[in-house]
């Protein structure tokens, strides 16, 4: 037997008491430090959404949730009757303004009878993902990123790589690399299923990478490809667009609003066979993909200053003044 010292909804309810105890203490903390306090903005509706709203509760505050769970709900916050529990569905729908980092998520949202939320994507920091100077490997090189876990569809993408690789010549077998980026509690598991597939030759296994290790994947790859059966909004491919790279992505949720016929391909989940032929055809140069444009359309929607402007306004609406307007603590 294992000790696991872990966060447990079901022990003392997530300890939500004393998750909101902590968080009013560093709200008392904000306002003597930097003053008053105009409006808080909670990532994911549970904890952080459902203690804005206590928050907001006691001080009359209003209250920004940014929803970026996926699969939306977890199953431990669906009730049986497949309704929303309480403390992700009040959160949601006493905020004064919702947003969702997909329009799938949005739509996702919306169908529990939450008011649909406004789309705003993840934001990229667009000075750390940039063209390399360096002309890339001269393998050709399919790069992926990602927790070690059933949902990434690691599985599928080894299956994948065998079929690509099986269709190819001798000659061709020798000029293509997968490099594998992650860590997590499925890796063995798929270094086995890559061995009993014969593809150590292909593969290379990187483990968990920093922040510049993963930037010079980007810069020495050829092509990022992502097998997830489900991403809210898929942080990776836009860092992979950013680096001026194409992508081959599955159509999970996130992906389906950022991968065009202009910066990569979209496949079903969980067809290993049409992953398989993307590969082939990004391989063979089917299509010719700029990696100037790939950069320039990603910036105009995911940069730093796009995405800030939307939250600004989303803000400034908020925070006008109505009938009632709520006393703000710190004045």
């Amino acid at each position: 037997m294992t000790r696991a010292f872990s966060w447990n909804e079901k022990l003392l309810n997530g300890n939500r008491e004393g998750i909101l105890e902590a968080n009013r203490q560093n709200l008392a903390r904000a306002i003597r430090r930097f003053g008053r306090i105009d409006l808080i903005h909670g990532h994911v509706s549970y904890p952080a959404g459902w203690v804005a709203m206590r928050l907001c509760e006691e001080t009359r505050l209003p209250y920004v949730v940014t929803e970026h769970m996926g699969p939306f709900p977890l199953q431990v916050y669906e009730s049986p009757n497949g309704s929303l529990k309480s403390f992700i569905r009040l959160p949601l729908l006493r905020a004064d303004a919702r947003i969702a980092v997909s329009p799938a998520l949005c739509d996702r949202v919306a169908s529990f009878g939450i008011p649909r939320p406004e789309y705003v994507p993840n934001v990229i920091d667009e000075r750390l993902y940039t063209i390399g100077a360096d002309e890339p490997a001269s393998r050709f090189t399919f790069f992926t990123l990602g927790g070690m876990q059933p949902v990434k569809g690691f599985p599928d993408l080894l299956q994948a790589i065998s079929q690509f690789v099986r269709g190819l010549s001798a000659e061709d077998r020798a000029r293509v690399e997968f490099r594998l980026g992650g860590y997590g509690p499925y890796l063995r598991a798929y270094q086995d299923q890559c061995r009993r597939l014969d593809l150590d030759p292909w593969v290379v296994w990187l483990g968990f990478l920093s922040r510049e290790e993963a930037r010079r994947e980007f810069h020495r790859c050829h092509c990022y490809a992502l097998a997830s059966h489900h991403e809210s909004f898929g942080v990776v491919l836009v860092e992979a667009m950013a680096s001026g790279k194409p992508v081959i992505a599955t159509r999970c949720g996130g992906p389906d609003a950022l991968v065009t016929p202009e910066n990569g391909i979209l496949v079903e989940v969980g067809r290993p066979d049409q992953l398989a032929e993307a590969m082939k055809a990004m391989f063979h140069g089917e299509k010719q993909y700029d990696p100037r444009l790939i950069r320039e359309t990603c910036l105009r929607e995911f940069s730093r200053g796009v995405v800030v402007k939307r939250l600004e306004q989303i803000y400034l609406r908020t925070l006008q003044p109505t009938d009632g307007a709520r006393p703000v603590p710190g004045r």
